[in-house]
């Protein structure tokens, strides 16, 4: 019996086709993989800046880098290094001169442990450790002002991109620069010490990326300008800064800060000096400028049968102010404490 098979060339043809099609499917399967790999960076970044503002929230202060040199679940793993404000760089950190007032900042790796965050949470999704970059003076409570942060971010050409100037304008660094800076190291982990631990992989010379893995000065590269070869580009940087703008504030404006002091750009106004406002929880002393003497004042308040009473207030020249006042209720003949809560600030007045 004769039977009819495939010819060669119907064969090839079938096989060309098949190809085609696994191409295809490849080509999109490896775009899908790319696509993955940096929005699961990104939402580890996301995660490591709600960390970082949360520990800011609860202390006043941002963490100190963690050491980039040691082995995972060794005891420094992620941990925050003691007092980088104070000690300097140690072991698997940096400590570099920041572009505001020469404010040192440190750099080393993300403190996940420190963060309440899962160890991966370290590293990118191509295993590259996150550099992180603090102003120092952020790391220490008693030192932090938002408007100091000491790191410079610019893009491709040189632009800044933390505190630019308006269009037509000069750069205005009243505001600082940035707080703290979170760079992955992209896909092609250039300059990333391995989530394993190790030596960091060679830091490119002459490219945009050497910025961000030298580790010799508080400037960094941000730009959505991506690109391969000799001058690769593959870096994802997030920045943490200061908001509104200090150029937006006009000269002459009064502001009230919850600070010692006022912040760069900004003089006290003496006229304001001693003024409180009512809202935080828990009475504190608070200090009326180089107002002194006492004044004797009585009000009367009828609500209900409640008189208010003031009795002597002292206002010393300097110090907290002591004073009793209270509430008497000529029904019941009770007395009730009404000493408000009270927030001291600082007013400043913008100097330029």
């Amino acid at each position: 019996m004769k039977r009819d098979g495939f010819t060669l060339i119907e064969v090839a043809l079938v096989m060309v086709i098949v190809g085609l099609l696994l191409a295809g499917a490849s080509s999109l399967l490896l775009i899908y993989l790319k696509e993955t790999q940096i929005r699961t960076t990104e939402q580890r970044i996301d995660a490591v800046n709600d960390a970082m503002q949360l520990f800011l929230s609860l202390n006043g202060r941002y963490p100190c880098p963690a050491r980039a040199d040691v082995l995972p679940d060794s005891a420094e793993f992620g941990v925050e290094v003691a007092d980088c404000a104070t000690n300097g760089a140690v072991s698997g950190t940096a400590e570099v001169t920041g572009v505001l007032n020469s404010f040192p900042v440190s750099i080393g790796a993300v403190p996940t442990r420190s963060l309440s965050l899962p160890d991966e949470y370290i590293a990118d999704a191509w295993g590259g450790r996150f550099t992180l970059a603090v102003t120092e003076r952020m790391t220490d409570a008693a030192t932090f002002n938002r408007l100091e942060g000491a790191i410079d971010v610019v893009d491709s050409y040189g632009n800044p991109v933390v505190n630019p100037p308006p269009v037509g304008g000069v750069r205005n660094v009243d505001n600082g620069y940035a707080h703290y800076v979170i760079v992955s190291h992209g896909r092609n982990g250039e300059g990333a010490v391995p989530i394993g631990g190790g030596a960091a992989t060679a830091c490119p010379g002459g490219t945009l990326e050497e910025e961000n893995c030298d580790r010799d000065d508080a400037m960094f590269v941000r730009t959505l300008l991506f690109s391969e070869g000799a001058n690769s580009m593959d870096d994802i940087v997030s920045v943490r800064t200061a908001s509104p703008h200090g150029w937006n504030v006009p000269a002459g404006a009064v502001v009230a800060f919850n600070l010692p002091s006022c912040p760069l750009g900004w003089v006290e106004h003496v006229e304001a000096r001693g003024r409180t406002i009512v809202g935080m929880t828990g009475a504190a002393p608070y200090t009326l400028g180089e107002r002194g003497g006492e004044e004797a004042v009585e009000l009367e308040l009828d609500v209900s049968n409640v008189g208010l009473q003031l009795e002597t207030l002292s206002f010393p020249a300097s110090g907290a102010i002591t004073h009793d006042v209270a509430i008497t209720d000529s029904t019941v003949d009770e007395e009730h404490e009404n000493r408000p809560p009270y927030l001291a600030l600082t007013y400043c007045e913008k100097s330029s």
